[in-house]
Parts: structure tokens; sequence; C-alpha cells
């Protein structure tokens, strides 16, 4: 993607770069209608002058929309990467309580085989009411570390349900992207196939920079 973008600002370097020849040209072309006393000089037809004039204004129109285009492109390429930061924050979220909810249930395995333990210990003696109040503390431990775990368990689902609609989010932003993009290429390369409609004077004044444009962006070898 960020290759794309530096081929895109390239791309409108070469569209800069082809508006100011033609400003160039129509200052070359004003002067020479309004030079009439130099015999060298040709006068330049009004047809002529006044389509330069129009190629001109939409040159500026097309690089205008496709400023705005990019500038769109930008924005959402910076929701993109704020998106992919909260994605990350979530899956360390995700991973620090599968984390602790392993760690939560080895705990209450290991403490209920010590109940079963010490409760096989106090059956085998004769009191029996001793060993009902040993036990209690650590039922009332075990209780704890389930509850703790049920708790775990809902925010470990919430959790789950956040990065999936952020990933819905981050796919739809995506597409956003790529339809800018697509736009951006199709006014670019109308505005090529436009100035390739000109005069023969006009192509051959402008035929570098069109190639150089056209073989950046992978229409012509």
């Amino acid at each position: 993607m960020f290759r794309q973008i530096l081929q895109q600002q390239y791309r409108l370097q070469d569209l800069e770069i082809q508006l100011h020849a033609l400003e160039r040209e129509t200052e070359v072309m004003e002067r020479e209608r309004s030079s009439a006393t130099v015999p060298s000089m040709t006068p330049v037809p009004e047809g002529e002058l006044e389509k330069l004039e129009q190629r001109l204004r939409q040159n500026e129109a097309d690089l205008m929309r496709s400023e705005q285009w990019e500038e769109q492109l930008q924005e959402e390429l910076d929701r993109e990467q704020e998106m992919h930061r909260r994605l990350h924050q979530i899956q360390s979220s995700m991973d620090d309580d599968s984390y602790r909810i392993k760690e939560l249930q080895a705990r209450s395995e290991h403490l209920q085989q010590d109940i079963q333990h010490r409760a096989h210990r106090q059956r085998s003696r004769a009191s029996t009411r001793q060993p009902e109040e040993a036990l209690r503390p650590l039922e009332q431990e075990l209780h704890f570390r389930l509850q703790q775990g049920e708790e775990l368990d809902t925010t470990l689902s919430e959790t789950q349900r956040a990065r999936q609609t952020t990933e819905e989010k981050l796919q739809d932003k995506w597409k956003t992207v790529e339809d800018l993009d697509k736009e951006l290429r199709q006014c670019k390369l109308q505005q090529f196939i436009q100035q390739t409609g000109s005069p023969n004077a006009d192509q051959t004044n402008f035929l570098p920079v069109t190639e150089v444009y056209l073989s950046s962006a992978g229409i012509m070898e």
C-alpha cells in the first residue's frame, strides 16, 4: 500500500510537470500573438489558443480533483493504521486474559486435589465435625477461584466480540481505500488520454512526459 502511495505521488508530479509545460506553451503563444511587429513570428490561430486554454483549465480542474482524492486516500490509510493499532491492543488483552484463565484453572485443579487429599486424611480420623471445619476455608477459596474464572471467561468473550467488530470495520476501510485508489487511477488515465488527443505539435512537445507517466503507471512498457 505504501508503494502504491509513492507511485501515486510520482504520477501527480508528472501531471504537474505537464501542467507547467502547458502554461509555458500558452505564455509563448500569447507573446507570439501580441508581438505582431516581429517578422519571424507567425500569428497563432484564435481557435488553437482557445483549445490550449481549455486544456489548461481542464488539467487544473483534474489536478485539483486528484489532490482531493489523494487526501481522502491518506485519511483512510491513517484510519486503517489506527484500527490496526486497536486490533493489536485487543489481541494483547486477549492473550493476557487467556494466560490468566489458564493459570487460574491450574490453581483451581491443584486446590481441588488438595481438598480431596485433606478430606481423605480427615475421614480417616475419628472426629466428624473437625473435617467440615477444616474444609470450609478451602471450599470458600475454591468458590472464589471458580467465580474469578467465570468473570475472566466473560471478559474474554467480550474481547473476542470487540476484536471481530474491529476486523469487520477494518475490512470496510480497506475496501474504501481500494475504491479511492481506483478512482484516482481512472482520473489520471483520462487526463492523459485527453492530452494525447491534442494537435501533432503539442504531442511532440509533451511526448517525453507522457511516456514517463504511462511507463510508471504500468500502461506502456
